[in-house]
Formats: C-alpha cells, sequence, structure tokens
C-alpha cells in the first residue's frame, strides 16, 4: 500500500501528513482519516515529466550535467514514449551529449554485430561475448546495462553465384578484346562462342552453378577470429580501449553435416574454366547464364549503345564529375533541390546488355541508374505523376493500374455492349516493341503538359507527397502540410524536363546522353510511357465521337487489348476493321510505334452476348498484351 499510494495526504491527530510519514502512528493504532488518494507515479512517469517541461522551458546542459548517469539513461528510456518524432529526436540529442559529456560513452548507436550467415553460428553465444565486452569497456552498471539491451546480430547475406560469375559489365566497353573461341570446345554461332549453362551437360556444370540465385557460404568464421573482429567492430564506437576477449565455448558448431552450398573460392576456381568468355545473366530468365564470345559481346554492345542514334557523346573527353558537376548546375539553377536534395555520393549506370531468354541473337539493353544524383527528387515527381494518371476518368484511356482490375473491366464492358445491342465482339491484341526506346521526347513533353492541363482547368494547384509513406494528397491550395513535399503542376513539368535532358550514362569510359526516347533505368521512366501512351489513347477515344461506346480497352505497360462491338442494327461495310485501322494509324501508334504486332482474338460465337457464361468476353488464352 505504501508503494502504491505513499503520497496519499492523510489526518493522524489532526495533523496532514503523507501516507509515508504515517506508518509509526499506524503501528500505534492510531486513527487515521483519508483526505486524497494519489496514486504513486512510476520512474517513467517522473521522467516524463521531466522531459515534457524541459520541452515547454528549455534548460542549458548544466541541467542535465548534475544528474547521474541512472538518471540520464531513464530519460533516454522515457523520451521513447513521447508520439511526437521531433520532440523525441531533441531530446534524446541532448540526453546522449549529455551522457557522452559525462561519461565518454554515446547510447545513441546501437551495437550491431554484423556476420556473415552460417547456420553453425549461435547467435545467443555471439550475444554473450559482445556483453562481456561491453562489461569490460563500460565501468557504470547503470549504463552498460543499457547497452546492452541495444545489442543487435545480424546476418549479412553471402554472396550469390551471379556476383561471383557474372562479367558483363567488365567487357560493357569500346576496348578489343581477344576471341577465345578457336580453342574451345562449347556450341558456336558463326565461329562465336554464344551458348547458355542450360543447354550445356550436366558435368561441365554442376547442379548448383546451374542457377546463378544460389547463395555461397562463408568459411571465414569458422574459426572465430572474424566473430571477435565483428564484435571489436560494433563496440569500437564505446571506447578505444584494447579487450582480451574470447568468445564462449560452442559459440560455432562442430557439425560434421556436409553442406551443399559452395565457398566463395570454390566457385571462382570452377569459372577459370570460362576464363576469357562473358558470362551474363538472362532476360527474363536471371537464373540462367549465357556464355559469350567477348568480340561478340562488344560488337552487340557498340551497336546498341555506341552506335545509336538515340544515345550521342556529351563531350570528348568529359568525365564522369565533369559531367555530374554541369547536371548539378542545372539542377540547382531550376530550383529543384526543394523537391529533393542532390545525392552527394551519386554515380552514372554502368550501361551493358545481355541476350534474351528465347532467343540469344537478341539483346536487351540495360542502362541502370541505382545511384541518380537526382533520384530522391524524381522518386517525388514519379509518384505524383502516378497520382494524376490514376485520376484520370478510366473511360479516357485504356490504362490499367494492375492486372487484378481486368476481370472487372472486362465485366463492365460486356454490360456496356450488351446494352448497346451488340451480338457480336471482336477483338485484337497488340504488344508494342520498343517502346521505351521509340517514344522521342516532344512526344513525353506533350503529353505530360495535356495531363497536367487537365488538372489546372479543374482548378488543382499542388501535388502532396509524403516524405515517409507512399500517400499522396492533390491539393485546390498552396498550403504546405506538415510530413509532405508540395510539388506544383509547373514544377512537375520542369522536372520531367530535366530528367529528359540529363539522361546519362556510362559506356566504359566514355559518358553519353540518351537524346531519344524515355531514359532508361529512372523512377519516371514507367510512369511517363504510360502517361505517353495514356493521352494517346484519349486523343483517339474523343475522335470516335458517339461511337466511342462500342469501343474499349485495356493496357498494361507495353501490352493492349482493344475490343469493338458489332450491333445488329449497323451493317456498315468495313466496320469494325475501320476501328482497328484508325486505332493503329492514331498520332501515337501510328507514328512512334510501327513495329507493332497485332493479332485477332477474343472472337465470340455468331450469337446474342446473352448466350456468353455470366463473365462475359473472356481472357486471351496467352499472355496479356502477347496475342493469342
Amino acid at each position: 500500500m505504501k508503494r502504491l499510494y505513499d503520497q496519499s495526504r492523510v489526518r493522524v491527530n489532526g495533523t496532514d501528513m503523507q501516507l509515508r510519514a504515517a506508518k509509526r502512528f499506524l503501528q500505534e493504532g492510531a486513527q487515521v482519516v483519508v483526505m486524497k488518494i494519489t496514486r504513486t507515479k512510476t520512474t517513467t512517469e517522473v521522467n516524463r515529466g521531466i522531459l515534457i517541461g524541459l520541452l515547454r522551458r528549455p534548460r542549458p546542459k548544466s541541467f542535465l550535467l548534475k544528474m547521474s548517469s541512472n538518471k540520464l539513461v531513464g530519460l533516454y528510456r522515457a523520451a521513447g514514449t513521447m508520439t511526437d518524432a521531433k520532440s523525441k529526436l531533441s531530446l534524446r540529442l541532448k540526453i546522449d551529449g549529455a551522457l557522452l559529456e559525462k561519461t565518454g560513452i554515446s547510447v545513441r548507436k546501437r551495437v550491431n554485430v554484423i556476420l556473415p550467415f552460417n547456420p553453425r553460428i549461435r547467435k545467443t553465444l555471439v550475444c554473450r561475448a559482445a556483453e562481456e565486452m561491453i562489461d569490460r569497456k563500460i565501468d557504470d552498471d547503470h549504463l552498460a546495462g543499457f547497452v546492452k539491451n541495444r545489442i543487435h546480430i545480424i546476418w549479412r547475406k553471402n554472396r550469390t553465384v551471379s556476383k561471383l560469375l557474372h562479367n558483363q559489365k567488365f567487357f560493357a566497353t569500346d576496348e578489343e578484346k581477344r576471341c577465345p573461341c578457336a580453342c574451345s570446345k562449347l556450341p558456336k554461332i558463326d565461329g562465336h562462342v554464344l551458348t547458355r549453362f542450360a543447354d550445356l551437360d550436366a558435368e561441365r556444370i554442376p547442379g548448383f552453378v546451374h542457377n546463378s540465385k544460389n547463395i555461397t557460404r562463408s568459411v571465414g568464421t569458422q574459426n572465430g577470429r572474424r566473430v571477435l573482429l565483428a564484435i571489436s567492430k560494433a563496440n569500437r564506437h564505446l571506447g578505444t580501449q584494447a579487450v582480451d576477449l574470447s568468445i564462449p565455448e560452442g559459440t560455432i558448431g562442430t557439425a560434421d553435416h556436409k553442406l551443399a552450398a559452395w565457398t566463395d573460392a570454390k566457385v571462382r576456381r570452377w569459372s577459370t574454366g570460362f576464363k576469357g568468355f562473358v558470362l551474363a545473366p538472362m532476360d527474363r530468365n536471371p537464373g540462367d547464364t549465357a556464355v559469350i564470345c567477348p568480340v561478340l559481346y562488344r560488337h552487340t554492345f557498340r551497336k546498341i549503345f555506341l552506335w545509336n542514334t538515340n544515345y550521342e557523346s556529351v563531350g570528348k573527353g568529359v568525365t564522369e564529375s565533369e559531367a555530374l558537376a554541369k547536371c548539378k548546375g542545372d539542377f540547382l539553377a531550376a530550383d529543384l533541390q526543394k523537391l529533393g536534395a542532390w545525392r552527394r555520393d551519386g554515380r552514372l549506370g554502368n550501361a551493358y546488355v545481355i541476350p534474351k531468354h528465347k532467343d540469344l541473337n537478341k539483346w536487351r539493353p540495360i542502362a541502370p541508374a541505382p545511384a541518380d544524383p537526382a533520384g530522391l527528387a524524381q522518386g517525388r515527381v514519379a509518384r505524383a505523376l502516378h497520382c494524376l494518371l490514376l485520376r484520370v476518368p478510366a473511360q479516357a484511356s485504356f490504362y490499367l493500374n494492375s492486372v487484378s482490375y481486368l476481370a472487372d473491366k472486362m465485366k463492365a464492358t460486356t454490360h456496356r455492349l450488351r446494352t448497346a445491342g451488340c451480338e457480336q465482339a471482336i477483338g485484337r491484341c497488340y504488344d508494342i516493341k520498343e517502346m521505351f526506346s521509340r517514344i522521342p521526347h516532344d512526344a513525353v513533353l506533350q503529353s505530360v503538359h495535356q495531363l497536367l492541363r487537365r488538372f489546372e482547368d479543374a482548378d488543382w494547384k499542388q501535388v502532396k507527397v509524403s516524405v515517409k509513406s507512399r500517400s499522396c494528397i492533390l491539393s485546390k491550395t498552396v498550403r504546405k502540410q506538415d510530413g509532405y513535399v508540395s510539388i506544383k503542376l509547373k514544377e512537375i513539368l520542369t522536372i520531367v524536363k530535366f530528367d529528359l535532358q540529363h539522361s546519362s550514362i556510362k559506356c566504359g569510359p566514355v559518358v553519353m546522353k540518351q537524346v531519344f526516347g524515355i531514359p532508361m533505368g529512372k523512377t519516371t521512366s514507367p510512369v511517363l510511357a504510360s502517361i505517353t501512351c495514356a493521352m494517346a489513347e484519349e486523343r483517339f477515344l474523343r475522335a470516335l465521337g458517339a461511337d466511342r461506346r462500342l469501343m474499349a480497352g485495356w493496357r498494361i505497360m507495353d501490352g493492349i487489348s482493344v475490343v469493338a462491338g458489332l450491333p445488329s442494327d449497323v451493317h456498315q461495310e468495313g466496320y469494325p476493321q475501320c476501328f482497328f485501322e484508325q486505332f493503329e494509324a492514331c498520332s501515337c501508334w501510328g507514328r512512334l510505334l510501327l513495329q507493332s504486332v497485332k493479332h485477332t482474338c477474343g472472337v465470340t460465337p455468331r450469337k446474342s452476348l446473352s448466350g456468353l457464361p455470366p463473365g462475359g468476353l473472356s481472357r486471351c488464352p496467352g499472355r496479356f498484351g502477347q496475342g493469342c
């Protein structure tokens, strides 16, 4: 009772006092009158009250330095109960600074012991060894106990076979390479090696390296030395004094069962049998590995990138740092840093090519941009564009955000065509070839401007993009909101122009710029392609006039399916062939995507649509967008 309510007010012999002071009188049998019951605050509640006082009335650092380390640790724990992230961060920084000045130890950084994955290592014993090192480095028991609660044992993923074998980036250059095909027994095409692991016999390609997704096992932690180094590195911020430590017995198991996974060294030794050849992943089948003659690979790389008119050199002798410096100047001049900071450690992506799974003689260009300096601003603008695209009426284009919506869209189309009196529906599937590389910059800018103008005419002002989550808010005001980045509609067009003008990649030592087609590898690329297609589809549907009620379509990226209904009271010659020809000849598809492959599919029997199954129109049995 005293522990829970010792601050309650009682009256003993006419004197008011706290319950904690009335113990002697209670033992003597005095009459006690309870005046007010007060629950004793927990230590966390008391510390929280101190922190709230610090927020309301900031104190100098000396106020915290006068406290004991145990009290400071308690305040640091209580700061975690604050709901406001800014207040929590501010308090923890102040308390940690006081602890650092008082004890020389910072508690904000966790003790992360990072080890390569090894099933023989027992994490509990590694944690026990880390706790022992903390006890030897920190004399204060309260502080040491808090730091030990912040120990994390983290498994680091071992390397995959692809990381050790694939070397296509090394050969993606204009430098001449020697052809090793003459003395090789590997399958050849026109005198040059071009094959894949799947086509070679099992004796040449063992099962483990056949799938390049397999993960190797680590051998560096078998003797315990690497475990000790990882523990020492994790505790480096607690002091530089040397600690003689040994790992507990049994930390590394001694099970003699044979592991199927190879080691890194074994994979490297095996790969010497393909020395001089290009080992590259396969498009649409990353688990397989292609074996390519370096001369053939160099010729293909030059044809796709260096000799391609879609790319041009940014200048003779221009280095990557010089090209990035120019991009940064234009980025700051356009005032785009308010949408996302320029990444200081950013770099250009290295372009390369990989063969396609269906045909090794066809190649897929890859121009990654994982460390684009303007990637943060581009990502936020891409989310804003996607938010605008989703708000375009579904009847205005063929765009589908997900294939899961396809069934409901087809049911709605069936109902609409039945209402229009259609007895038959004829559809075609199109697969747009080289979609990204065949759309010019002018068409992209025109489509983005058309999309933005639609929302500007409706008095929309900006898109608010969340900093932490994926939510976006379309606003008719210019007011800002905490936790969101405000992007005005005009600023969206500005950064799209910046992306198109500064789409640079590295082809070996040469810096190239893409001058035609949607930039590859950027976060804005997919949504720009979708917007360009959606705006072209909107112009096509608007040109149909009243006949658009007989037309329906669905598109997911480069796969389009178009359906035309046949009313019983309409017997127009050439219908619906004229609809499909008009679609193929529209300003986008006819001029930009001349290599579209069309198939006729989905022809229903010559009877009423009411005689179809309840689902109405059915999907083509092939992959959506690739025909029947």
